[in-house]
This record gives C-alpha cells, structure tokens and sequence, in this order.
C-alpha cells in the first residue's frame, strides 16, 4: 500500500465562515438590531454602574446586568444582526473575513449613536452626578497604558470567545450564555481597575456626559487591540495547515467554475470503523481537491 492515494476529481467543500450579518437579512434590520442591542447594553450596564456609585451597590450587581443584558440580546437579535452590540467585535469579525469592512463602518455608527443616546436616557433619569456609569477605575487616570494593556486582555477573552462559538452551529443554543457570561468574570476581574468597558460603543456616552472623554481613547485602542490579536488567534485554530493552492504548469492557481481557488490537500485514510489505516506503522494518507 502507498503512502498517498490517487488524487480524486471530486471535491470536498470547506464549511463555509458564517457571515454576519446573514446574507438573508436586510441591512436596515441588521442596524435596527444593532441599535436596539447596544442601547439595552449601555442602558442596562452602565445605568447599573451609575446607581451603583450612586447607592452603594456592588460590582457583582453590574457585572451581573452587563453579563445578562448581552445573553439576552443575543438571543432576540442575533439571528438579524449577529448580535455585535461592540465595535471590537465587529472589528473581530471584518478582521476575519466575516464581516465586509463596510458594514463593519455602517455598524460603528450605529452602535456609537446607540451608546450617546441610552447615557443621554441615563442622565435624565438619574443625572450626571451619578457618574453614568462612565468606564473609569483605578489605573484609568493613573497609568493609561496599564489600563490600555487591561482593555486589551479582557476584550481579547470576549472576542475569541464570540468567534469560535458563532462559527460552530451546534453550539447556537449555548451561544449567549458563554458570551453573557465572559463579559460578567471580565468585568468581575478587572472593573476596579479599568470599569470593563471592552467596548468602545458602551463607553463613548457615559464618558460624553461625565466629562471622562479624555481617556476614551483608552477604552478604543484596548479593545481594538485585544480585538486584532483575538482574530489573528482565531485564524491560526481555523487555517487549514495540510492544504496548498492547486497551481497550474506555469504557477498560476487554479479556479473553479465559480472563480473559487482550488486546494490540494491532505488527510489520514481512516477504514469503516473510522480507525487510521497505518502501513508498517506508518499512517496512510490520501490527497483530495477542497473549494475555498
């Protein structure tokens, strides 16, 4: 028995990265969702957040009305938008090739419009003394690129997290919980000393109206940051590493009638039984053209 099998002329297809949003979903229901998304977000975390300092309540009680908020959410309106609620994860998702980079911008807008108006509801319920629920903490003011580094770690957990669960179907029925809940141990861990923003959309609002814009940027370039090395994490476990493009005689790759580049790959021979077929010990692999 040789060591790799014929080439076949049939063609295994690569499951495919779910888009977001849905190639069925119109784009005006994607940004509705978007908007109603992140304005419970922002309205429901940080409105908890400013009666919080406002009251005395816990960082367990925030925590809790983030992390519930957004599993919420995600279960009423990802089907239409993806349920980014968070310009870092959309950013997570055009990085990825998931998300076309303008609607990731057309997103932006709508969830920093979002963030302005819940705080601009926060300060007339509660007032701006209240803080409205602004993402400040103890190296915020102190020692920005401390924070910075803060930001990027816990939105690095948010995001990897959001792109490996929503890239696997069976997985759909625990999809809010898991993300829900990376957002309420992010915030556990770290709000005292950045707020737990991860999000640049839940933070631009409250800092708006508590004159905290000064270190917005801290809570832009964290989460983008975490955001770009999640993507780039999420790349490395998805890449297809016993694959090559399909080269003509003269180097070119080749296409498929639908302009799709060809891969030549390579997997184990695996019997009836699912068991891999070894020859003297060594496993037998065969080669199959993929469509990407």
């Amino acid at each position: 028995m040789s060591g790799m099998s014929t080439l076949y002329n049939t063609y295994d297809e690569e499951p495919n990265e779910p888009v977001v949003p849905s190639v069925d979903v119109p784009l005006w229901k994607a940004l509705v969702a978007e908007f109603i998304g992140t304005f419970a977000l922002v309205f429901i975390g940080a409105g908890a957040g400013a009666l919080t300092l406002q009251q005395g309540g816990s960082l367990l009680g925030t925590a809790f009305a983030f992390g519930l908020v957004l599993m919420t959410m995600i279960y009423i309106l990802g089907t239409y938008s993806g349920a980014n609620f968070n310009p870092a994860i959309s950013f997570g998702f055009a990085l990825t090739g998931r998300m076309s980079w303008g609607v990731m911008v057309a997103y932006w807008i709508v969830q920093l419009i979002a963030g302005i108006a819940a705080a601009a509801l926060i300060v007339y319920f509660v007032g701006s003394q209240s803080g409205v629920g602004a993402s400040v903490g103890s190296l915020t003011n102190t020692q920005s690129w401390k924070a910075v580094l803060v930001e990027a770690f816990l939105t690095f957990f948010l995001v990897i997290t959001v792109l490996l669960v929503t890239r696997n179907p069976m997985l759909s029925i625990v999809t809010g919980v898991a993300i829900g809940l990376v957002l309420t141990f992010d915030i556990l861990a770290a709000g005292p000393l950045t707020g737990g923003s991860m999000n640049p959309a839940r933070s631009l609002g409250p800092a708006l109206f508590s004159n905290n814009i000064g270190s917005y940027w801290i809570y832009v370039v964290g989460p983008l940051l975490g955001a770009l090395i999640a993507s780039i994490v999420y790349k490395l476990y998805v890449y297809n590493w016993n694959c090559c493009v399909k080269r003509d005689e003269c180097g070119n790759p080749i296409l498929n009638e639908c302009g799709k580049t060809i891969k030549e790959c390579t997997r184990p021979i695996r019997d009836n039984c699912g068991n891999v077929v070894k020859d003297c010990g060594k496993t037998q692999y065969e080669t199959y053209l993929l469509n990407i």
